[in-house]
C-alpha cells in the first residue's frame, strides 16, 4: 500500500456517520494520502470508501491489500471509490 501512496482502514459504523455514508456501507475507508505518491495523483482523497479492485469486491482493509497485491503491475487497478454524496469514482492506481 505504500507504494501506492496511500492508507486504508476498516469502515466502521462511527467512521460511515462521520465521513455522511449510510449505514451499512462496507469497504476500506482511505485514511492517509502521500501527497507524492500514484494515489494522491489519482485525486483520491482521505474519507473516500473503496469499494472495488478490478470488479472484486471489498469489505475491509485486508481484503483490499490482498486484492490490490494480486494486481498486474503493468496494467494498474482500477478502483470503485464511494464519496459520501454517494457518486462512485473509477480510478486506475498504479500499483508498483
Amino acid at each position: 500500500l505504500a507504494a501506492a501512496g496511500l492508507g486504508v482502514g476498516d469502515l466502521t459504523a462511527e467512521m460511515a456517520t462521520r465521513y455522511g455514508f449510510p449505514n451499512g456501507t462496507r469497504g476500506a475507508v482511505i485514511a492517509a494520502i502521500d501527497r507524492n505518491g500514484f494515489a494522491f495523483a489519482a485525486r483520491l482523497a482521505v474519507g473516500m470508501v473503496v469499494v472495488k479492485v478490478d470488479r472484486t469486491p471489498v469489505g475491509s482493509a485486508r481484503e483490499f491489500a490482498d486484492a490490490l497485491a494480486a494486481a498486474d503491475p503493468d496494467r494498474g487497478a482500477t478502483l470503485s471509490v464511494l464519496r459520501p454524496t454517494g457518486e462512485v469514482d473509477f480510478v486506475v492506481l498504479r500499483v508498483r
